[in-house]
């Protein structure tokens, strides 16, 4: 999953000032490419703030771990 995230961080990281400067070329400014960016930034914090904990009592059993006497 590491090398995943970090091909596609660089493969974006170069692609978005290329796709940029091609709106820029076409539309004479960034308006437009700031307003799909905007928009992807609003869909992702939308679906990331709906995913719940996959195991609810994943905390609870750590927590009650990290206090127990026996696990120092």
């Amino acid at each position: 999953m590491l090398g995943l995230s970090f091909i596609v961080h660089q493969i974006g990281a170069a692609g978005g000032p290329m796709i940029a400067s091609i709106a820029f070329d076409r539309t004479g400014s960034y308006d437009g490419f700031m307003v799909v960016m905007a928009a992807i930034l609003v869909v992702s914090g939308l679906l990331v703030y709906n995913l719940s904990d996959p195991d609810p009592d994943v905390n609870a059993r750590g927590r009650l771990l990290a206090a127990s006497p026996s696990a120092s």
